[in-house]
């Protein structure tokens, strides 16, 4: 691994936003805990002021990484919630949680790399550069989709089953692709 510079990719923890409401102007504190009710916590990242019976969004971070924090249910609940404060959260988004990459796709990782050698913009070096990227499950190559000389690149994203990538893994993986 340390030849190839070809490490392991870790997990992620996935964060977003919700929605949440007061009825009287009240401070919540960094680090307050939300939940599904099922064991899954996030947590406030940070202080957020809230005015009378004004909605707010709210940014979140999972407890641990994993896909197992990606939430597509609508409402979570305070864990303690404050006096005024709406006991439930309406959820816009939280994404991008990845798990610790399998042994066996690291391995096949550094067995491609190991047999491509250098760079040279062929279509498996492309794949090989966007698997590399954390979070990134499938990697598909559409050639001249858009006329000669043009590339598009598809993924999903990392979980099960695999789904939409966030826009933090796409600028990720645009990144790679320009360095």
């Amino acid at each position: 691994a340390k030849r190839l510079e070809c490490p392991r990719n870790g997990g992620s923890k996935a964060s977003g936003r919700v929605k949440a409401t007061s009825n009287t102007a009240v401070t919540i504190p960094a680090g307050t805990k939300v939940t599904d009710g099922k064991g899954h916590y996030w947590l406030t990242l940070y202080k957020e002021i809230f005015t009378a019976n004004k909605p707010k969004e709210i940014q979140v971070i999972a407890e641990f990484e994993g896909v197992s924090w990606n939430f597509d249910g609508e409402q979570l609940l305070w864990v303690s919630p404050l006096p005024g404060v709406a006991a439930q959260v309406d959820v816009i988004e939280i994404s991008a949680g990845v798990d610790a990459e399998d042994v066996e796709a690291w391995r096949q990782r550094m067995m491609d790399k190991e047999a491509l050698g250098l760079i040279r913009d062929r279509e498996a070096d492309l794949r090989r550069i966007v698997k590399d990227v954390p979070g990134v499950a499938d990697v598909f190559i559409f050639p001249k989709r858009r006329g000669l000389g043009s590339l598009d690149v598809a993924i999903t994203a990392a979980g099960n089953p695999p789904n939409s990538p966030s826009s933090a893994i796409l600028a990720l993986v645009q990144t790679a692709l320009e360095e």
